[in-house]
């Protein structure tokens, strides 16, 4: 049927649609149809060609666009489609005298054709309340004033004020004020996200509270929300392979279907001497029930609402394809850090020797660690714990970095030295405790003598065993990690979660290691990354899934489906919602198929009516939309399911 949507929404009343005039048409053909029933089945009130009269109004008011569409397309060399088939069928039903039945196909076929018209509004509307999140005008502070800007002018540097209840025209960084903010349209999460001075914020953001200062560092269409926007309309404009059987199927279906309907209306009063009228009308239910209305239409929905409702969890697919693929997956590979694990050193151990005083040499080792911009004396310094216990450091005399080894501290009293395992013992001949640890390490020496070792570590993400867990029992057979870090660090990780690993691996490993468990392994296989540094590998998986990082570059770049909110856990509902998808994709066609192939063939046996073939037809294609639209009323409203 109709394949471009009118704006209206579902459970709309026709009269205040926005495309009310299509009603208004629908409404005023079905009161001529009903008033020449009348007349002519019980009323007997007017004469036939009167009653004919209100018939061929009834019809041109319900059929006049579809008529024309057929007309335009054979001038255009388009000449089989559903508006040449319904056309077709009701013009001949109306040269052998089967009037009623004409209007009935064209009058029905209009009110299926708006109800599905509706249905696809109601599934846009789910991505347009999602996407439509950017303002028009922000507040600007030009020196002490504040003056109203359009979004789409802002650059970078300007300065925007973000009061409660209004959402963050750009991505920006946070110069003054503290809120809470609603970041469900980006992420999926439903608990609101505090934010203060130097935290980096994204467009479409919810300011719930407080009052906000921020510099923007993007203009309004290098947004977050931006390129979320050009990704979903994109992936709403590939097809997958299903979507692209249907189409190329209906290219070769409609003439075929015309040509049988031919032969079923001539052979048999030619060669058996059967009523011309009988095979002709026969030929015609068999053109109205072969419309592909039901799979044109509900096969790109059920994508199009799975895409919706993907979106609304915070997960975004370059296309339909790949809602198809990742159904379809049978083998998981992991990144480690910043996938599974946050991503983030943490001081988790600090073995002193030689009896130093603990808090001493920690106090030590943060008034030196502040120069350093290595990681893990940025992990010290973003220690919460350690900042409120030492407030009080002692000042740094000297410092002097040593590039790959670590760095000199001098106090009053006293030389520091902080630095690798290789700088300290074998550079310096220093005898440490042997490495017991399976993560990071910083090594410090006093004076010549060994003090003490920090040991840090990564933090597995909340969730992970019971999503590893959830995922066998979804029937997913392979779980790996393939990761660059050292096989203690990668070890401890995957007892913990109980998966198979493979550790101190190079980028050329993972992709050696990868090419061939494609190759071994039966089944798709997904690779989850953080979309830093495994767009090779997100790249050559069946299906790559990025973390997104609420909408980083290279993560909406280098993947197929992105992850917004870094929660590895939304890998789950994305192959729920895709599975759901395919499920009724398929019960669609098999639908579809099934109940146009029994009324065919009753059809030609005399069974079935023109009345009741368009009924089916109408009632195949309602029930195939509303069926697709499952996937949304399934999932709307469990963006925080896993919280």
């Amino acid at each position: 049927m109709a394949k471009n949507a009118s704006s209206a929404s579902l459970g709309k009343n026709l009269l205040t649609d926005l495309d009310s005039f299509k009603a208004l048409e629908i409404l005023l053909a079905l009161f001529l149809f009903s008033l020449s029933l009348l007349s002519i089945y019980w009323l007997e009130i007017f004469s036939e060609n009167l009653s004919l009269i209100f018939f061929l109004l009834a019809y041109l008011l319900t059929g006049w666009r579809i008529v024309l569409k057929a007309g335009q397309n054979i001038l255009k060399g388009t000449l089989f489609d559903e508006n040449f088939l319904m056309t077709v069928a009701t013009l001949g039903a109306f040269a052998i005298g089967e009037a009623p039945e004409a209007v009935a196909v064209m009058l029905f076929y209009r009110i299926g054709e708006y109800f599905q018209d509706s249905a696809v509004s109601y599934s846009q509307k789910s991505i347009k309340e999602l996407l439509s999140l950017n303002p028009d005008k922000a507040k600007v502070k030009v020196g002490g004033q504040i003056a109203e800007k359009n979004v789409a002018d802002l650059q970078k540097g300007d300065v925007v004020i973000v009061s409660r209840g209004e959402r963050i025209p750009a991505d920006g960084r946070v110069k003054k004020g503290r809120a809470n903010l609603d970041t469900s349209a980006l992420t999926g999460e439903s608990e609101p996200q505090p934010v203060i001075k130097g935290n980096d914020v994204k467009a479409g953001m919810l300011n719930l509270d407080g009052a906000l200062e921020i510099e923007i560092s993007h203009p309004a269409k290098e947004s977050a929300i931006a390129k979320i926007i050009n990704l979903v309309e994109e992936a709403t404009a590939r097809q997958g392979k299903t979507e692209k059987f249907i189409s190329r199927v209906a290219g070769y279906y409609t003439p075929i279907v015309v040509g049988m309907a031919v032969l079923i209306a001539t052979f048999p009063p030619l060669i058996l001497g059967a009523s011309w009228q009988q095979w002709v009308y026969r030929a015609l239910i068999f053109l109205v029930i072969s419309c592909p209305c039901a799979l044109v239409i509900s096969i790109p929905l059920s994508f199009f609402a799975g895409l919706a409702s993907l979106a609304r969890q915070g997960i975004l697919f370059n296309g339909s394809e790949f809602i198809e693929k990742l159904a379809e997956i049978k083998n998981v590979i992991y990144d480690k850090t910043g996938t599974l694990t946050e991503g983030e050193m943490k001081l988790r151990e600090v073995n002193i020797v030689n009896d130093y005083d603990k808090d001493e040499i920690l106090k030590l080792v943060l008034a030196a660690e502040q120069y350093s911009n290595h990681p893990l004396a940025k992990a010290l310094w973003e220690d919460k714990d350690l900042k409120g216990k030492f407030k009080d450091l002692p000042e740094v005399n000297h410092i002097e970095e040593k590039p790959g080894q670590g760095l000199v501290a001098t106090f009053d009293n006293k030389k520091l030295k902080i630095g690798n395992r290789k700088w300290l013992e074998e550079d310096l001949g220093l005898n440490f405790p042997a490495d017991q640890s399976s993560g990071a390490q910083i090594l410090v020496a006093i004076a010549e003598e060994p003090a003490a070792v920090l040991s840090f570590s990564d933090t597995i993400r909340r969730g992970m065993k019971e999503l590893i867990v959830d995922l066998k029992s979804a029937g997913i057979i392979e779980q790996l990690i393939l990761s660059g870090d050292k096989e203690k660090t990668v070890d401890k990780v995957a007892e913990n979660l109980g998966i198979s690993y493979q550790a101190d691996l190079l980028p050329e490993d993972k992709m050696t290691l990868l090419e061939k468990f494609l190759e071994d392994k039966s089944g798709k296989t997904a690779y989850l990354g953080d979309g830093i540094n495994d767009a090779p590998a997100l790249a050559r998986a069946d299906v790559g899934i990025a973390m997104g990082g609420m909408g980083s570059d290279i993560a909406l770049e280098s993947a197929e489906v992105v992850i917004m909110n870094d929660d590895p856990r939304r890998l789950l509902t994305g192959l729920q919602i895709s599975r759901t998808t395919m499920k009724i994709v398929w019960q669609n066609i098999i639908l579809a198929l099934g109940i146009k192939v029994l009324i065919m063939l009753t059809g030609l046996m005399g069974v079935t009516n023109l009345w009741l073939a368009v009924f089916a037809d109408v009632g195949v294609t309602i029930l195939a939309v509303l069926n697709s639209l499952r996937i949304i009323w399934k999932y709307r409203g469990k963006e925080d399911h896993d919280e």
